[in-house]
């Protein structure tokens, strides 16, 4: 976990095949936008915004760079839904009218039962985009954050949270907000090295795993 000039960025790992590790990396962009793990380094760039309209309500963006080639998109097994989570109500005149989805709390976003028991996905709802919205809205427009029980797994929310909380008191105050307290971001520490990618540094080699057993680290 490391603080940046635009944000905050986090990294964690698990143990992948052939002795190798798997790598997730995500970063956080003042003052909404999110760059998200992929399934394969390098094989797409995504990020997402998430604009806010009012107390209760936001506008979702989702970015992509166009792939080198095709990023593979393993099945979980059963068949795939007819549908992406992704289908849009008609547009409508009022400020709340358009890129609405289909799916949505009212009908429990077509959760689809017979799909989540023959374990063609685990929540049963299509589409990730639409099974987070689901996650999030479960909770209500404002949450009472004072009942959350955050664990390690957490770190990157509880860094992001306090990094917005900083940035909202400085323009309050009139302040400039550095988001690395006035540090250059080139200066990397040195338990993060192998971030850089000189001198042979690179993920492949930091990638390979030691035959001794492997410390996890949070958040993968």
């Amino acid at each position: 976990m490391v603080d940046t000039d635009y944000g905050a960025m986090y990294a964690a790992y698990r143990p992948a095949h052939d002795n190798l590790n798997y790598w997730r990396f995500a970063q956080f962009l003042f003052p909404c936008y999110v760059m998200i793990p992929t399934y394969v380094l390098g094989l797409q760039v995504l990020a997402r915004a998430w604009v806010p309209m009012d107390d209760e309500h936001l506008l979702f963006f989702g970015m992509t760079a166009r792939s080198r080639r095709p990023a593979p998109n393993p099945a979980r097994g059963g068949a795939l839904p007819a549908r992406t989570g992704l289908e849009k109500l008609p547009q409508s005149t009022d400020w709340y009218g358009r890129f609405r989805l289909v799916a949505n709390a009212r009908n429990d976003y077509l959760i689809d039962r017979e799909w989540q028991r023959s374990r063609g996905d685990y929540t049963g709802i299509a589409g990730v985009p639409t099974q987070d919205q689901a996650i999030t809205e479960s909770m209500g427009p404002i949450y009472d954050r004072g009942s959350e029980h955050l664990g390690t797994s957490d770190v990157m929310v509880i860094r992001v949270r306090r990094r917005l909380i900083q940035a909202a008191r400085a323009l309050v105050e009139g302040r400039r907000y550095h988001a690395t307290g006035g540090r250059s971001s080139r200066g990397v520490p040195r338990a993060l090295r192998w971030l850089l990618p000189a001198r042979g540094r690179g993920l492949a080699r930091s990638n390979r795993r030691p035959a001794s057993s492997v410390r996890r680290a949070s958040g993968a």
